[in-house]
């Protein structure tokens, strides 16, 4: 018996773009949501755990 909505492995493709001050303006960065780390990934892999984006 194997339950779909659980494997780790789906693709979900959430993700937000977001303009951040200390970059050239009009430069967006995409964070890709992970759920399984619970996290945003920027594009070089950092996490950016949802209660940090706030700070940003």
């Amino acid at each position: 018996m194997s339950d779909r909505s659980l494997n780790p492995m789906r693709s979900l493709n959430k993700f937000i773009e977001i303009e951040i001050s200390n970059q050239e303006p009009g430069v967006r960065t995409r964070f890709v949501y992970s759920d399984r780390k619970n996290s945003f990934l920027t594009a070089n892999k950092k996490n950016i755990f949802i209660g940090q984006l706030s700070q940003l």
